[in-house]
């Protein structure tokens, strides 16, 4: 079973995530004894997306741990367990925006607002308004071309 992120906020907010370390401990012994659970991986990879006052992605998270947890996971196995865009939102909160655009391109859902800001921190904000309108024109018009 997966625990949805609305379960780890309502539990940091009733203190239930004040032993974040041992919750990981936890997670992590239980990877050990079924690695084919893979419910558990993504479960300690959402965990890690979490400081210790229980915001997302807020300052101390461990979201390179969260990337490592992401990454034993295929594709398809994010995509049944409904975290598609996980992997590239903890990339992109760890500032790794190149790899964070790179895997949200590749997704099925295509997160555009996660994409558009990737351009905009690496790019800059110009470059990226540049792009959007261009894509926008580009979807107005027909592609005679093809």
């Amino acid at each position: 079973m997966l625990i949805s992120s609305c379960t780890f906020t309502r539990l940091s907010h009733t203190g239930f995530l004040a032993d974040c370390s041992g919750a990981e401990s936890a997670f992590r012994a239980a990877e050990k004894l079924d690695p084919d659970d893979k419910a558990t991986v993504a479960n300690l990879a959402i965990l890690l997306e979490y400081n210790k006052w229980g915001l997302r992605y807020g300052p101390g998270a461990k979201l390179k741990d969260a990337v490592t947890e992401y990454g034993k996971l295929s594709v398809e196995q994010q995509t049944d367990l409904g975290i598609q865009n996980n992997l590239s939102f903890a990339l992109f909160y760890a500032s790794e925006f190149s790899e964070a655009e790179k895997v949200a391109e590749t997704s099925n859902s295509q997160p555009n607002s996660l994409i558009v800001a990737c351009e905009a921190a690496l790019n800059g904000v110009h470059e990226d308004m540049r792009t959007i309108a261009s894509n926008h024109i580009q979807s107005l018009s027909p592609n005679e071309d093809n």
